[in-house]
């Protein structure tokens, strides 16, 4: 787009006393975004528990000025940060909000340009500066084809763009509350009570489980696992829900993406892992099935396993290279 483009708006970093993957978890939120916006006449449409995802679109509605509606896009949501635009005729203004694990120390993290073709690109170096926890930076910068020196252009355009543009003027204070409300939520998480998920990957598939109950969930596909049971490490539960589950034993290999937010309050860890013994059976599923990267999204997943496929795709496309 030619145009004038704005140097990015940035906050300091927020120290967070939470995990890195839960701050992640918590920016794909959408209720969390809605709420800090509200306090600025920006309304999203949402309601818990929406979650953003790679394509996912919102209207977002400016009362500031005069009533204008604009589309809010999710580029990316992974668990380094999330990428949004805010697209309207003539106008991209594009969020990013980078988090990375305080054992980060002085290393310097990006998040990549978003995967669509954006009209500004904008690279967050992120430094780590808390000593636990996570630190979360947030940076909104915008380009427009109709303004030129701070002069709109056509007389249509001004009038409809004129109250994002107002909004604009407060990006440091919306930044802030953004960045506030996400402190807010990740912190209350911790504690919070786990769930974990495996991903059993090989030769280039994953191992998908058909749920045969509850009623509402029956025929949809998810990672087979269960609850972290007290005095348990993550690892150990993986070892002993596909044992359980599936009658085989594994080898975990790490965490795969972003902590997920199930409607309970619980969280879900997805861990990646390979085949040490056994056979998996439909020992508590309906059925199972190896699943290739190019088939991930033919299949009806749970909502919540359903956001860790772009770095499951991602997975599975390095180890078959």
């Amino acid at each position: 787009m030619d145009g004038l483009a704005s140097e990015p708006v940035r906050v300091g970093i927020e120290a967070v006393a939470a995990p890195a993957r839960t701050v992640a978890a918590v920016l794909a939120e959408t209720w969390v975004l809605a709420e800090a916006l509200a306090r600025f006449g920006v309304t999203v449409p949402t309601r818990r528990p929406e979650q953003f995802r790679f394509g996912v679109e919102l209207p977002l509605r400016i009362r500031l000025g005069g009533p204008a509606v604009l589309r809010l896009r999710c580029d990316r949501a992974d668990e380094r940060g999330i990428v949004l635009s805010v697209l309207g005729p003539g106008l991209h203004v594009e969020c990013v909000a980078a988090v990375v694990a305080a054992a980060a120390g002085a290393d310097s993290t990006r998040l990549t340009e978003s995967t669509r073709s954006t009209r500004s690109t904008l690279a967050t170096p992120l430094v780590a500066s808390v000593e636990a926890g996570a630190g979360l930076r947030c940076e909104l910068g915008w380009t427009s084809r109709w303004v030129r020196s701070g002069v709109f252009g056509a007389r249509p355009v001004r009038r409809l763009l004129a109250p994002a543009l107002t909004a604009l003027t407060a990006l440091t204070a919306v930044l802030t509350s953004v960045s506030a409300g996400v402190r807010a939520r990740a912190e209350q998480l911790v504690g919070a009570p786990l769930v974990v998920g495996t991903a059993i990957v090989a030769d280039g598939a994953v191992l998908a489980a058909q749920r045969e109950r509850p009623a509402a969930l029956a025929g949809r596909w998810e990672f087979p696992g269960g609850r972290v049971e007290p005095g348990e490490d993550e690892p150990g539960a993986v070892v002993r829900e596909c044992r359980e589950e599936l009658g085989a034993s594994v080898r975990v290999l790490g965490r795969l993406g972003p902590d997920l937010i199930l409607p309970s309050g619980w969280l879900l860890r997805i861990h990646a892992a390979e085949l040490v013994d056994g056979h998996p059976a439909a020992l508590e599923h309906r059925s199972l099935r190896w699943v290739r990267a190019a088939e991930l999204e033919a299949l009806n997943w749970l909502d919540a396993d359903r956001a860790v496929l772009p770095a499951l795709r991602a997975l599975l496309t390095a180890r078959s290279a």
